[in-house]
């Protein structure tokens, strides 16, 4: 799953409590690069959750903001055109 969030500070503060280790970094891109950047990992990447809470909340509502790859996806690209 891939996490995506609106603002960097919830994604600077979402790495820092989740000690997800590796090579994780905050980068902002823009809809066309996220779009590009699934399109050819959905394979790899096959959920997005949208802004998911740190912690035990997570486990509890992370249902109610993921959506299938493809899905994403397909929803950002009609909302561009």
């Amino acid at each position: 799953m891939l996490p995506v969030f609106s603002f960097r500070e919830e994604a600077e503060m979402y790495l820092q409590l989740e000690a997800l280790g590796g090579d994780w970094q905050v980068r902002k891109i823009s809809a066309g690069e996220l779009v590009s950047l699934l399109h050819e990992n959905c394979a790899i990447v096959r959920r997005v959750a949208l802004d998911p809470l740190p912690g035990t909340w997570a486990d509890k509502v992370v249902e109610l903001v993921v959506l299938d790859c493809e899905r994403f996806v397909s929803r950002v690209v009609r909302g561009r055109a």
